[in-house]
């Protein structure tokens, strides 16, 4: 292959799809094909319409119960509630095309965009270790390709060749580590034990992130808070650090993670997205 993508996410899946229709060999490594059914990447900003556009994905938040993203309702500790609403771009006075949706119906509207096309081969496995090598002008080492396990195979590793492997495997991801090894540093991950995120985005539902310990939850919403089944899902950080490893690049989540208060990690990995696929042409 010309391209293996680990991850069939936000950022994998669209990616593997613009890379085929360029007409290279696509090879897209995920753990799990099902829809996703979690907490994670439910507001797309207005930037990241945009370059869905530019991918030709646009139909993607189309039949998915998609909402138009009004803006934010910020509560303080002391009850001083700041509303930022905006509904047209400043610059241009067009409305904002921003929208809010489950992230699982998302994700697999641009998974069937990269099935969708010829050039793209998806294999259901779970991506395990680096392929590597020595380069052929040095004695640095190359990462040459990725090995995978599926459950036919009994987790034995199948080795599989391309010319440059892709991480996107998200937040969680198990090249991580691997990465910073090769690089020769460490990668920091730090978990913020006092941030929650609570969230449902559909039209009948509101998404609401708190950013508190449990003792700070405001009055208001503390009854309904404490009488529903939430959704909760920890925050990490971790800073960007230079991977400089030949025959490899990691994208997304699995490189640096952004706020969720921010709501732009979908825009980010999508213009990469974009950016990548403009430079590989």
């Amino acid at each position: 292959f010309d391209y293996v993508i680990v991850g069939a996410g936000v950022l994998g899946a669209p990616l593997a799809a613009a890379l085929g229709q360029l007409g290279t060999r696509v090879c897209l490594i995920e753990r799990d094909m099902s829809p996703p059914d979690r907490v994670a990447g439910e507001v797309l900003l207005d930037g990241g319409v945009d370059a869905l556009l530019e991918l030709g994905l646009g139909d993607c938040i189309e039949g998915i119960d998609a909402v138009p993203v009004m803006g934010q309702m910020f509560h303080s500790r002391d009850g001083d509630n700041v509303k930022l609403g905006i509904t047209h771009n400043p610059y241009t006075g067009q409305p904002l095309k921003g929208r809010g949706f489950h992230n699982g119906r998302f994700v697999n509207k641009l998974r069937n965009c990269a099935k969708a096309e010829p050039n793209v081969t998806i294999i259901e496995a779970t991506a395990t270790d680096f392929v590597t090598g020595k380069s052929s002008s040095s004695d640095r080492e190359v990462v040459t390709g990725v090995k995978y396990s599926t459950k036919n195979n009994g987790g034995n590793g199948v080795a599989m060749a391309s010319r440059l492997v892709i991480i996107a495997d998200g937040v969680f991801s198990n090249f991580r580590r691997k990465l910073a090894i090769l690089a020769g540093h460490d990668v920091s991950e730090t978990k913020e034990d006092t941030t929650a995120a609570f969230s449902a985005c559909r039209p009948q539902f509101t998404s609401v992130m708190v950013s508190v310990t449990v003792t700070m939850i405001p009055e208001h919403m503390d009854e309904y808070l404490h009488n529903q089944t939430l959704r909760v899902n920890q925050t990490l950080y971790m800073p960007p650090l230079p991977i400089v490893v030949p025959g490899v690049i990691a994208l997304g989540d699995a490189h640096n993670i952004r706020s969720p208060y921010t709501s732009s990690g979908m825009t980010v990995a999508l213009w990469d997205v974009v950016h990548l696929r403009n430079i590989l042409a």
